[in-house]
């Protein structure tokens, strides 16, 4: 009974050991790219997660947009950190992990103004400044941003739609996505701030 015992063991920590392993090689990758792009694992749920990029999904869809993230506010570090995205490259998360609202770029002036910002030909934007060749170098030609704000009227995110060429912005789309972001902040806020 003791070598059996013994046998269980041993074989029972070698599969322990390879589960480790195997979860080593599936998590690191994750780590390493909500790390790039400061996302806590301890400050947002995976629910939250998913609920921003399903909205993104349908933003981008609704548009035609080639390229997309939702951004929340992050108090201890003074801007804003990316929630969710899609299409981006892991250089370009990196690079745009920390938005503050005195970037030029437009989810920073969406939260600087707190309003909707609409750029049809980042070429031209002369507010982008240092950032410009970054973004164009991403294959961005165009960006809208939307700020999303909790119920009492605060902002706390911006949700981004972007185009690989330039972009003319209709108003009547424009007003149409203004309504989704403020869907969007609700839901948001009732998962990131009124749940866990």
């Amino acid at each position: 009974m003791d070598f059996f015992n013994s046998l269980l063991e041993v074989e029972l920590s070698q599969l322990v050991a390879k589960r480790e392993y195997l979860m080593a090689r599936i998590m690191e990758p994750l780590i390493d790219a909500l790390s790039a792009v400061h996302v806590s694992l301890r400050q947002v749920d995976y629910a939250a997660v998913a609920l921003a990029q399903h909205y993104l999904d349908a933003a981008m869809s609704f548009d035609g947009a080639d390229f997309g993230d939702v951004q929340l506010y992050d108090q201890q570090r003074g801007g804003l950190v990316i929630l969710a995205y899609r299409n981006f490259s892991r250089e370009v998360l990196s690079r745009f992990s920390l938005i503050t609202a005195t970037d030029g770029t437009p989810c920073g002036r969406s939260l600087r103004n707190d309003s909707v910002v609409l750029v049809d030909d980042v070429s031209q934007d002369v507010e982008l400044g240092k950032h410009r060749d970054a973004i164009r170098q991403a294959g961005i030609g165009a960006v809208q941003s939307y700020p999303l704000h909790r119920r009492d009227g605060t902002i706390f995110g911006i949700m981004s739609t972007h185009f690989r060429t330039p972009h003319e912005f209709s108003a009547e789309r424009v007003e149409q996505m203004v309504k989704f972001a403020a869907s969007v902040g609700e839901d948001l806020e009732r998962k990131v701030f009124l749940t866990g």
